[in-house]
């Protein structure tokens, strides 16, 4: 799994395509109503194309361009090498996950409460809530 980190305008052109599907450059472009230059548009279309982003194919006497993963692919795989990252430089995981819970806490409470049915959720059914106890 490799990092993909993207800039700004590059982002915006995998936004586009996983929004509109396979496009041609000059259809991107357009659809970012943005003022950067087709040949700027072009280059980095290439870039997300040699570090495997996106795939191509001929049509016609030009290409369409389209991502190589789902959005929800991408967030996923992302999610997974940040938090690997993340535990790997830091080995305290009750401190990255109460920081965590902190910080969603402030910024959307509902979304904390979401995450905590869904926490119970993936519990094994004999979790014993007491097992610390043990210790």
């Amino acid at each position: 799994m490799k990092n993909w980190n993207l800039g700004n305008l590059s982002q915006k052109i995998m936004d586009f395509l996983w929004q509109k599907g396979a496009s041609r450059i000059g259809d991107v472009r357009a659809g970012l109503r943005d003022r950067s230059a087709y040949t700027t548009i072009a280059t980095l279309v290439g870039r997300l194309l040699r570090r495997g982003f996106l795939k191509r194919k001929h049509e016609g006497r030009g290409f369409l361009y389209q991502p190589v993963l789902s959005r929800e692919s991408f967030l996923k795989q992302q999610s997974q090498i940040t938090i690997s990252g993340l535990f790997k430089k830091n080995k305290s995981a009750e401190l990255l996950v109460s920081q965590f819970i902190d910080n969603l806490e402030k910024i959307d409470p509902q979304k904390l409460k979401e995450l905590q049915k869904l926490i119970q959720k993936k519990q094994p059914k004999n979790f014993n809530h007491n097992h610390h106890e043990h210790y």
